[in-house]
């Protein structure tokens, strides 16, 4: 695997790390939350995240996988691939003289040789040290170059994962009181709790809409910003629907009483 393939991984990586870190951190919030409910939709937010990156983690094979960057920072990753890969076939030939040095060493019988040969031994294996830690930094280089980039597909994901958990955590809150409806009897007592669960199933559809909308409006933006602000902008949307819709009303209603009335 080449040294930006192994650098994309390792933002795959870093990302399931961090998202870890951060549900066990909320989990623990959640026990003495006010707003459980919130925490709860960002923590399922979360988990579909890492879900979707730990696919891409495990099936990652090549570049092909991966979104491709600017033509500059693919000829940079090209670059360091190519010094990265005369490295690794340094490391194969003097993994290979060590294989057999070993091999020569076992039909030895003079300690003196034995030790000459485990001197050549030890000065290859130094060399192979030296090389895998070109490597490590070569990778830390092709990190540091891909991660700006990659950063925004990987805020978009959290946004979207956040939303559509958002839209399902409303849908099976609704599914739940349903069911509880359903269960009701025709008691006095289950009279009221029917009047309750119909407020609460109002609400929740309402909530629900508004998600999926909210949700519809992030996937029309391709900024992080304008996703953030989905909410905002769908409200911004509505009232100005409102507005418009009012206006027209006025306008046919004035043109009506301009007109004359037939009999």
């Amino acid at each position: 695997m080449s040294s930006s393939d192994e650098a994309y991984k390792q933002v795959l990586k870093n990302k399931l790390n961090e998202i870890n870190l951060r549900i066990n951190a909320l989990n623990k919030k959640k026990l003495n939350a006010f707003n459980a409910g919130s925490v709860d939709i960002t923590i399922r937010g979360l988990e579909k995240e890492k879900e979707i990156l730990s696919e891409k983690l495990k099936s990652y094979v090549d570049y092909n996988q991966r979104r491709k960057l600017d033509y500059v920072t693919e000829g940079y990753l090209e670059k360091i691939d190519e010094i990265s890969n005369k490295e690794d076939v340094k490391i194969e030939e003097l993994e290979e003289a060590v294989k057999n040095l070993k091999a020569l060493r076992e039909k030895l019988i003079l300690r003196r040789e034995k030790q000459r040969i485990d001197r050549k031994i030890e000065k290859k294996q130094e060399k192979i040290k030296k090389l895998q830690k070109t490597k490590i930094f070569f990778n830390k280089i092709g990190y540091a170059i891909m991660y700006p980039d990659y950063r925004r597909d990987l805020s978009r994901l959290r946004i979207l994962s956040r939303q559509e958990e958002k839209a399902k955590y409303y849908a099976d809150k609704m599914h739940d009181i349903t069911e509880k409806r359903n269960a009701l009897g025709n008691s006095i007592i289950d009279n009221v709790k029917e009047v309750g669960y119909g407020l609460q199933e109002w609400s929740l559809r309402k909530m629900s809409k508004h998600s999926i909308d909210v949700l519809n409006e992030m996937k029309s933006h391709n900024s992080t910003i304008l996703m953030r602000g989905s909410e905002v902008i769908h409200l911004n949307k509505k009232i100005v629907n409102k507005l418009k819709n009012s206006f027209d009303y006025l306008n046919n209603d004035n043109n009506n009483s301009l007109n004359p009335r037939t009999v």
